[in-house]
């Protein structure tokens, strides 16, 4: 072993890589959830490596948790049957001689059945296999286009410096380059490496790259001030400033971002678009943040520059944070300014209602007392929304039909939401156009309550009807089905303010029944004779009871949707 793998093998050392890996992947995953980002850690050799996966084991058990993939609701039946439960991490290596024994199971040599499988893995995007340690193997020509980190802990040079690189490079949805980590310092390797095999040698931005982003940041800045010419930032410029102080800051600057009806022109393909005041600000962020990532590491910045820039990608992570009633693109925060918003939402009780609603039942008097006291009106409709998207997301694991029916509803409730302060009418001005803005934001916020308390009521219907909370679930795609091709089955008969449908209640009993005996085999979502057998019994079960009158193949698939969407994610809460 080298003088320098003795250094590296250091567990203190391997702690912190294992610290900065994890929170930069998971940073970074989180802030841009829209797409998959796959990520490799090269290491010297097999003893590091396998240290370092102990070492993830040891703090960050989580990622050894054998799943299908990261959030299984967000897939279809098909998709998942295709995956195999998998860690997110995990290391991949060819195994030595003088391994230690509990080595073994890395395998490609001795377990190549284990490798293969990690290999297809990694390659499928939905898997939840997302990290991969290694030293010698899939560093030349392995191509995963979703593989966007490369955190390098190994000596590289020449043409396998090349070829390790390369191996994020490859173009992908939402990707247009990947990001090296070097924690080795390999920068002179790698010009000499581009000496020798061609391409630019030029890896750091040079004098009139830094000076164009000095200039480009400025008059970014300058545009992000006028938007906050009512606002004192000068708690940001105070690495003092007491927390309270910083999140009331971040509170204010929030809401207004929430509040302003302001429709603002941006420039696009020779065109000119009017976009809302909180996406123009965003947006105008996201520019700032790109001529900030190059001129802040070269210096010619003032600290009060770096200061106010970081206040402002501070407004807008609290901003996407909170943001409900849109789809926001997440950029990601620098760790200096994520670190500054944790800071200030440990004394900030919008947070608080946050991340109780992750726990608490949205629908108690407990928590909706919370959301009452929310004083900042915009804020509140943001999370309100933001939490009723929660809810109807989740009961859409076991009732498909009527989470659907409910997101129609928060849907259009936005879009009218949108379009009323759109049309605000640009003569109104002051006190007047205040109130207008406060009565559409007073209204939206009703409605949504109104969507909420619904929810709450179909959620519970299941005792008037008759039925379990599961077997609900196949009634409503009973119900659903039948009105949407206009047949007749049975007859609605209101009882308790719900509507009841006997010969419907019925068949959905029979359909749970099915499927509570079938899912009693081990696997059976993965096992093609259970599943086939099952969608024979269903069949013969809706034909036998007339459902639906005439025999529909669109029907009977759409039943059988509700029924592997429930079935799997029973498993999953088991």
């Amino acid at each position: 072993m080298s003088s320098m793998e003795v250094i590296l093998e250091q567990p203190s050392l391997l702690r912190l890589l294992a610290q900065d890996i994890y929170e930069h992947y998971t940073t970074s995953c989180d802030q841009d959830s829209s797409r998959v980002q796959k990520a490799m850690i090269t290491c010297p050799n097999r003893k590091i490596a396998y240290k370092l996966l102990t070492i993830f084991k040891e703090f960050y058990p989580q990622w050894f948790e054998e799943k299908k993939s990261p959030n299984d609701a967000l897939l279809n039946a098909d998709e998942l049957n295709k995956l195999e439960k998998m860690p997110t991490i995990a290391m991949v290596s060819s195994v030595g001689s003088n391994d230690e024994e509990e080595m073994n199971y890395l395998g490609c040599v001795n377990n190549s059945e284990y490798c293969s499988k990690l290999d297809n893995a990694f390659k499928e995007e939905n898997s939840n296999f997302r990290v991969v340690i290694v030293v010698d193997m899939w560093i030349t020509g392995f191509d995963v286009e979703s593989l966007t980190y490369l955190y390098n802990y190994k000596p590289l040079q020449k043409h396998l410096l090349i070829q390790t690189i390369s191996r994020v490079n490859r173009k992908y949805p939402g990707k247009e380059f990947g990001l090296i980590v070097d924690y080795i310092g390999i920068r002179n390797n790698m010009r000499e490496a581009m000496k020798i095999y061609g391409g630019n040698t030029s890896i750091a931005p040079n004098d009139d790259d830094v000076e164009q982003a000095k200039e480009a940041f400025r008059a970014e800045m300058e545009v992000l001030k006028r938007l906050f010419t009512n606002y004192d930032l000068s708690a940001f410029l105070d690495p003092n400033c007491n927390p309270v102080d910083r999140y009331t800051l971040l509170v204010k600057a929030a809401e207004y971002v929430f509040y302003s009806t302001d429709m603002l022109n941006v420039e696009s393909n020779q065109c000119s678009n009017r976009v809302s005041f909180k996406i123009y600000f965003l947006k105008s962020v996201q520019r700032m943040r790109v001529a900030f990532d190059i001129a802040h590491p070269s210096s010619v910045l003032t600290g009060e520059e770096s200061a106010l820039a970081q206040s402002f990608l501070a407004i807008a992570g609290f901003v996407r944070k909170m943001s409900g009633t849109s789809d926001i693109d997440a950029d990601s925060m620098n760790s200096t300014v994520a670190k500054m918003v944790e800071e200030a939402l440990k004394y900030n009780e919008i947070e608080n209602v946050l991340d109780a609603g992750e726990e608490e039942d949205i629908f108690s008097p407990e928590y909706q007392e919370k959301l009452v006291n929310i004083k900042l009106p915009a804020t509140k409709l943001e999370i309100l929304v933001k939490m009723l998207r929660r809810q109807i997301k989740e009961y859409a694991k076991t009732n498909q039909v009527a989470a659907k029916a409910f997101n129609e509803m928060l849907e259009e409730t936005i879009k009218e939401y949108h379009e009323r302060r759109k049309h605000l009418s640009d003569e109104e001005a002051g006190q007047m156009q205040e109130k207008a803005s406060d009565d559409i934001i007073k209204a939206a916020t009703q409605q949504v309550w109104e969507i909420l308390d619904k929810l709450k009521e179909n959620k519970e219907s299941f005792r008037k009807i008759g039925l379990t909370f599961e077997e609900k679930a196949f009634y409503d795609i009973l119900v659903a089905l039948r009105d949407e091709h206009n047949f007749e089955y049975g007859e609605d008969v209101e009882k308790d303010g719900v509507i009841v449908n006997e010969k419907c209640k019925n068949l959905a009993k029979k359909v749970k029944e099915i499927i509570d005996i079938k899912s009693s085999f081990a696997d059976w979502l993965n096992n093609k004779n259970v599943r086939d057998n099952l969608k024979l019994e269903i069949k013969i079960c809706l034909a036998k009871n007339g459902y639906p009158p005439q025999y529909s193949p669109e029907v009977f698939s759409k039943v059988m949707d509700q029924v592997e969407n429930f079935e799997e994610n029973s498993l999953l809460n088991d």
